[in-house]
């Protein structure tokens, strides 16, 4: 729709998963009045069930989970954008073209 999206794919069972996420929701929540930026975390090789135990832990911490998060069971995703490793980040600017990468 025309917005920027920062797109972290990592293993959905990682612990840098699980410390980067707070971060990225507290930089989406900073830029919502802005609205310059979406924010997505892809599960890589994980399911809905481990996306659903990470949003568990997390809302007994903060109450609160803001960031959305999709699974990605087989990596075809996280495959298609080419990246050689996971964590990776990925902005994604406004007109659909991938902007920067990072691993």
């Amino acid at each position: 729709d025309g917005v920027t999206v920062l797109c972290l794919f990592d293993a959905t069972c990682t612990k840098s998963m699980r410390q980067v996420l707070p971060k990225l929701e507290k930089l989406q929540e900073d830029s919502q009045e802005l609205a310059i930026c979406r924010f997505l975390a892809v599960g890589c090789w994980g399911t809905e069930d481990d996306i659903s135990e990470i949003h568990q832990r997390y809302l007994t911490k903060t109450g609160a989970y803001l960031l959305p998060m999709a699974a990605d069971p087989r990596g075809e995703v996280f495959s298609r954008f080419g990246p050689s490793q996971a964590p990776s980040f990925y902005i994604v600017d406004r007109t659909n073209t991938i902007s920067f990468h990072a691993a």
